[in-house]
């Protein structure tokens, strides 16, 4: 077993559970887990020493004999300075305070941020620092149980088992103030109640991707189960776009749905809710068809079901749009419309409406090819009708040479992760619409397919740090299916699959790999 030389533990003894027995290198200095860690020790001795000053300390301070660094400082998760020679302290057990100290807050969303797309948050990231930091009286804090379970993700995404180890904790803490995040507060502003419920939502989101990171699907599928209905009881699955001559655009629900909600103070909070019902969507269609299982999410089965929300666009565009009209894509029948063969076009549309969009078609390709699930008309009809309009759509999306991930600017950075997430949900979709054709790797477009696939798969999984989305591990295996254990695209899809599963702690990789090696 190739030992990678992580400290304090090298990632394979972590992903095998085995970190008694780990024997790591010295030689290449402290990681920057272990320079964050050592920063919180040093920052809770300071603040142990500062509400008991009459209390000394008997902690003996010891000098890191490992440092590679002479003394001075170096740069920080995100702008924080780091005293290279920074002392070891023995740690207040901040996992079990109400909340960490703000130190440690900030270094656990110096994990988050840079991730927080990757993983669902539709939220807005720019002032979660210092919301985090408000009063708990403020209105503006978010609900503790948005505050537990970024915290939650926020240890799994430091790959360091000292943070990781404390995820039961924030897990079972997430869960119990979930419910009152939809039910308490009725004393609250209208406004504050709407954000909670919003915040309710997200946090069914990041749950939800918990655990299908985790490789845990019953739970993933009951919050999932939990998103889709709060997203259907909030209205967002039927926002209705109307033009305001104040904010450019607003929003209002074409139905009064269950829970009611305030209307919106500007475009961020727009774009926010949109942005949450496509996330919870993309979750349904994806998962459920990787797991073959029925999506909670259906159309024209009850009243007012049909999806009316429009496709997320790029903040700018809420604004210089001018008024909507029946037949620009913005309005009735938004998913219903696009499965027709309708792509709109004129658009600035955001990436997370182009994942939606790319989660459509692999349910579809899934559905189409699945002897379980049959289709009204030929299937080979149907399958080359689909071939057809993944192109179309695939033409709509910025070209893999232009989705560079060495760029510092994290939300072009963000943005082009899910870019590359989109060409992998077009490409594994054409590969599995050729499937009804029994000829895949003979079809003149496969090997088209295959190598844009690879490629985009390569890129996320040579990028630095790594944290993909989990269901590539899943989309990855339905792949391998259609390939022979010789063949070279297959070694490279299960080469880009292994580095995934060891340099990120997502449990999901490690078991699809072990899949993908079993065929």
């Amino acid at each position: 077993m190739k030992c990678d030389g992580a400290r304090p533990y090298c990632g394979q003894c972590i992903r095998l559970n085995r970190i008694d027995d780990c024997e790591y290198t010295d030689t290449q200095g402290r990681t920057r887990t272990q320079v964050l860690e050592e920063r919180v020790a040093s920052l809770q001795a300071r603040v142990d020493e500062l509400e008991n000053p009459q209390i000394t300390s008997h902690s003996v301070l010891l000098q890191d004999p490992y440092s590679s660094s002479g003394p001075g400082t170096s740069g920080g998760v995100y702008g924080h300075s780091i005293d290279s020679s920074a002392t070891y302290e023995t740690v207040a057990q901040w996992w079990n305070l109400a909340e960490p100290p703000s130190s440690v807050i900030d270094i656990l969303l110096g994990f988050f941020i840079p991730h927080a797309r990757d993983i669902g948050f539709a939220l807005s990231t720019n002032s979660i620092v210092s919301d985090f930091n408000l009063p708990s009286s403020s209105p503006l804090r978010p609900h503790p149980a948005l505050f537990n379970v970024i915290i939650l993700w926020s240890l799994r995404l430091s790959k360091s088992y000292e943070f990781i180890q404390h995820e039961p904790i924030y897990l079972q803490r997430t869960t119990l103030s979930l419910l009152d995040a939809l039910h308490g507060g009725s004393s609250l502003a209208g406004f504050s109640v709407t954000r909670h419920r919003l915040q309710a939502v997200q946090v069914e989101i990041l749950l939800t991707r918990y655990f299908f990171m985790l490789g845990r699907f019953i739970e993933g599928r009951y919050h999932l189960n939990a998103a889709v209905s709060l997203s259907i009881s909030l209205g967002l699955h039927r926002l209705n776009i109307i033009s305001s001559p104040l904010i450019g655009l607003s929003v209002s629900n074409i139905e009064a749905p269950n829970f009611a909600l305030s209307s919106v103070e500007d475009m961020s909070e727009l774009h926010e809710r949109v942005l949450l019902f496509w996330s919870v969507l993309t979750m349904d269609r994806s998962w459920s068809s990787a797991l073959r299982m029925p999506g909670f999410l259906t159309e024209g089965e009850v009243p007012n079901s049909e999806i009316e929300t429009p496709w997320a666009l790029t903040i700018p565009n809420y604004v210089t749009r001018s008024p909507v009209t029946s037949d620009d894509g913005l309005s009735t029948g938004t998913v219903r419309r696009f499965l027709s063969g309708e792509v709109p076009v004129g658009l600035s549309l955001s990436s997370q409406s182009l994942l939606a969009m790319g989660s459509l078609l692999f349910e579809r390709a899934i559905r189409i090819t699945n002897p379980s699930s049959p289709i009204e008309g030929n299937v080979q009809v149907e399958s080359q009708s689909l071939l057809n309009f993944l192109d179309r759509v695939y033409d709509t999306v910025p070209t893999l040479e232009t989705l560079s991930l060495e760029i510092s600017d994290l939300d072009i950075l963000q943005t082009n992760r899910e870019l590359l997430t989109i060409h992998i949900y077009l490409n594994s979709s054409s590969i599995i619409a050729l499937r009804v054709f029994n000829s895949e790797p003979e079809h003149p477009r496969f090997h088209i397919y295959m190598t844009r696939l690879l490629q985009a798969l390569e890129e996320l999984a040579n990028s630095s740090p790594v944290a993909p989305d989990p269901i590539i591990g899943m989309i990855c295996v339905e792949v391998a299916n259609y390939l022979l254990p010789e063949e070279v695209s297959r070694a490279r899809l299960q080469a880009a699959l292994s580095r995934m599963s060891d340099e990120c702690a997502f449990p999901i990789f490690v078991q699809q790999l072990e899949k993908f090696e079993s065929y």
